[in-house]
């Protein structure tokens, strides 16, 4: 027996596929921020040409410096989850820096992954629940990451990724109610 998507379930799916594509474009935002931690990470943040200026208390500082002059708080970096992503396998001449932010990039690919799987099952998935179910797991899986990945260095794009992990964990379950409470499309008969 076909499954004839109806209009709700076919709305619920057009804004699933957006909202994941926008998941999946997030990555390219300020994802993590730190204080020194990653400064290994992008050569741009740390041999800068241009003078900085400290979050904490707006003294201008040096751009080879790491630390105010005048409070020495630490200079603050942000990386996106793609800058994490592109840093497995390279080399910052730090064996054990090299391994825990190999490590990271592995684990921020999740953040690129978990979309990617659940845009793919809602494009190719018209007539069946699989696109919601695993939807509704690459969703709770992605606030999981996010949570336990970033935990306390979150920025603009892991703040917005959270909160459209949780947009389309409500839209996952409004499509498999949906689709459990469709009925039968049927063609109105003729009187006669």
């Amino acid at each position: 027996m076909d499954r004839i998507q109806n209009k709700s379930t076919k709305t619920i799916r057009v804004i699933l596929i957006i909202v994941f594509l926008i998941q999946i474009i997030l990555t390219a935002f300020p994802f993590i921020w730190s204080e020194g931690a990653f400064k290994d990470l992008n050569s741009s943040n740390t041999e800068s040409t241009t003078s900085w200026i400290c979050s904490s208390c707006g003294v201008e500082n040096p751009p080879e410096t790491t630390q105010c002059k005048s409070c020495n708080a630490l200079r603050k970096s942000t990386f996106t989850a793609l800058d994490m992503i592109m840093y497995i396998g390279a080399s910052t001449g730090n064996h054990d820096a090299d391994n825990v932010l190999n490590v990271m990039g592995m684990c921020f690919m999740s953040f690129l992954l978990l979309p990617l799987i659940a845009v793919l099952f809602q494009i190719f998935d018209k007539y069946y629940n699989w696109k919601n179910i695993v939807g509704l797991i690459c969703s709770g899986l992605g606030v999981i990451c996010v949570i336990y990945f970033v935990e306390g260095y979150l920025c603009l794009g892991s703040l917005l990724s959270l909160l459209m992990y949780l947009v389309s964990f409500f839209f996952c379950v409004m499509g498999i109610f949906a689709r459990l409470l469709q009925t039968p499309n049927t063609a109105p008969q003729k009187s006669k």
